[in-house]
């Protein structure tokens, strides 16, 4: 009977020891650097030389930033720019939102056209054949634009469309604001629930493992989802909107009420103890154990 005992209270010493351990040693580990200079910042994007392209919603600009944070002005003349896409050519693609308008500009910053007949243009997304398809904020719905400029409707039923993003499988996923909820589309055109739980979705982004990741424009935080659906708080900022992935993995975030662009580093991971240090962490536990277990019995005594 006293052995038993004896051998209850080690295994919950045990417990308790291992438990503070893991917990302290859960931390986001992901390191955040600031880039300025740029004005109510929007839309992201990268082009193959790993510059970073930016829309100024209030100054109606496009600025160029170099990986060595130098910012330049790339293009103007685009009113409240909301969406930026580059196609297989460099070409890169702005949607104007009171312009209800694509602008395309050369790799130089030439402007080369404008199509025109959308309802307040948001995001904007590449699919692998070379359609760039439109978020309607204003319609509810997602047109399809080929290269040769013509414009469909490619799907409807979702809700206030902002962000878009293709997975791996040509699937297309949309941020809708109204409901705080993510619809997939297949490239059929047919809509269904993705998952909930946000706050405002704007930019949608996926890395290169799957996981997509959604900013929270109405509040402070970029949500990661799993392929399942399953949501979970990345990184904490200023409202969020656009986002984007450099060719390293690093994920660029712009906060719209900061004013900046945030450069998050993904956590490193742990390492794996060796069998020493594994006998010093089950050490440390039960004696991290026992101490809460001297304490627990002292309170049940007074």
């Amino acid at each position: 009977m006293i052995i038993a005992r004896r051998l209850s209270e080690l295994a919950f010493a045990l417990c308790l020891g291992l438990s503070a351990l893991l917990g302290a040693s859960v931390a986001q580990a992901q390191t955040v650097t600031t880039f300025a200079g740029v004005s109510k910042p929007y839309a992201l994007a990268f082009d193959g030389a790993g510059d970073l392209y930016v829309t100024n919603y209030t100054a109606n600009s496009i600025s160029k930033i170099t990986p060595a944070g130098d910012v330049t002005i790339f293009a103007t003349g685009v009113q409240s720019p909301s969406g930026l896409a580059f196609d297989a050519a460099g070409d890169l693609y702005v949607a104007s939102l009171m312009d209800g308008a694509i602008f395309k500009f050369s790799p130089a910053g030439d402007f080369i056209s404008i199509t025109g007949g959308f309802n307040t243009p948001i995001g904007l997304a590449f699919d692998a054949a070379g359609d760039l398809y439109v978020a309607n904020n204003g319609a509810n719905t997602i047109s399809k634009v080929t290269p040769a400029g013509g414009v469909t409707t490619f799907a409807i039923g979702v809700n206030s469309p902002t962000g878009l993003a293709f997975d791996a499988a040509g699937d297309l996923y949309v941020g809708n604001r109204l409901t705080d909820s993510l619809s997939k589309i297949t490239p059929a055109g047919a809509v269904t629930p993705f998952t909930t739980g946000f706050n405002g979705p704007y930019g949608l982004v996926f890395d290169a493992s799957g996981d997509l990741y959604v900013a929270n424009s109405d509040g402070t935080s970029v949500s990661k989802v799993t392929p399942a659906g399953i949501v979970t708080p990345f990184v904490t900022l200023n409202r969020p909107i656009g986002l984007a992935f450099d060719a390293a993995g690093d994920l660029y975030v712009a906060s719209y009420a900061g004013d900046s662009i945030s450069k998050i580093l993904p956590a490193a991971p742990a390492p794996v103890p060796t069998m020493t240090e594994w006998a010093m962490i089950l050490l440390g536990a039960l004696l991290a154990g026992g101490a809460a277990l001297t304490i627990h019995r002292r309170r049940q005594l007074a």
